[in-house]
């Protein structure tokens, strides 16, 4: 199940898209201080974490503005003519729109100054962008909401992606097929959710990342050479989420040594406390469990 297939319809701008694809090398840098960066996120979205640590890794000074979803903040008009697909993070700087955390992530790192988180060799961001697609593809969102269901808490998801919707295409029809696409897409997570197989399959492909992860981090201390980049904060954002959240268990001192070892290394860089822990804990949507944070009930 990729996640927001349906609403894959709906892309970034060409040119910004083509700055984001571009080789890291050829483009000249621009310094992010002048260009008013402000994102739109929601504190447990995996997505907006690796938005938000990409950016606090490249030094880029940001806004941000937190989406409520309960409200259906993401549905209304003025958010969509920033973000059509009506999800987070989005991203607006000089008076630009962009959207899709990959693309938002590989843009920022291309178009503004600050520590380079690609590497130089050509073969070396093919693999990193592999990295980016296969985290980009994993069905994560079926895993959070089901460990979210399994842990007793209020189906706030199916209020956000089912009920909010049918009310704003009644409020707003001029958007019926952004809102026909939002609904199928909560159509194909609820199928996902009921079926064993595609949980099974899910997990697979999971060992399978950990595994060549593995194998990457026994001849590097990153994934991809000696320095962070957009693969290490790709992956680690969705692997923490598996880890601490959804009970799949990938790495220990002793299952995938070199997976933990990473795993440890980048715990400690102040960009993982800024873009998942400090915002989780301002909320009240975080638990502490040993060395693993869980999603939470917010608090009173």
């Amino acid at each position: 199940m990729k996640q927001a297939v349906n609403l894959r319809r709906f892309e970034p701008a060409s040119d910004l898209v083509a700055i984001a694809m571009a080789t890291p090398a050829t483009l000249e840098k621009h310094d992010p201080a002048a260009a008013n960066v402000q994102i739109y996120t929601i504190p447990p979205s995996l997505c907006s974490q690796r938005v938000r640590m990409t950016l606090l890794e490249k030094n880029i000074p940001y806004v941000e503005h937190v989406v409520s979803l309960a409200k259906g903040e993401n549905l209304t008009p003025d958010y969509l003519a920033i973000n059509p697909r009506g999800l987070v993070p989005s991203m607006t700087f000089d008076d630009r729109s962009l959207f899709d955390s990959a693309t938002i992530m590989r843009f920022a790192n291309n178009w503004f100054t600050g520590p380079e988180l690609a590497p130089s060799d050509p073969v070396a961001v093919a693999a990193m962008n592999s990295w980016i697609d296969r985290s980009d593809d994993f069905p994560v969102r079926g895993f959070t909401y089901r460990s979210h269901l399994a842990s007793g808490h209020p189906d706030y998801w199916r209020v956000a992606m089912h009920d909010n919707v049918v009310r704003a295409r009644e409020l707003y029809p001029e958007f019926s097929e952004v809102y026909d696409l939002k609904l199928r897409d909560w159509h194909d997570l609820a199928d996902w959710l009921q079926s064993p197989r595609d949980s099974q399959e899910g997990e697979a492909i999971a060992e399978a990342m950990a595994d060549d992860a593995e194998a990457a981090l026994r001849a590097n201390p990153f994934l991809v050479g000696d320095a962070i980049s957009l693969a290490d904060i790709s992956v680690f954002i969705l692997f923490i989420r598996l880890q601490c959240a959804c009970d799949v268990t990938l790495w220990s001192t002793t299952m995938r040594p070199h997976l933990h070892r990473w795993a440890e290394t980048i715990k400690t860089r102040p960009s993982y406390d800024g873009a998942v822990l400090e915002p989780y804990r301002s909320t009240g949507l975080v638990q502490m469990s040993g060395d693993c944070w869980q999603p939470g009930v917010r608090a009173a």
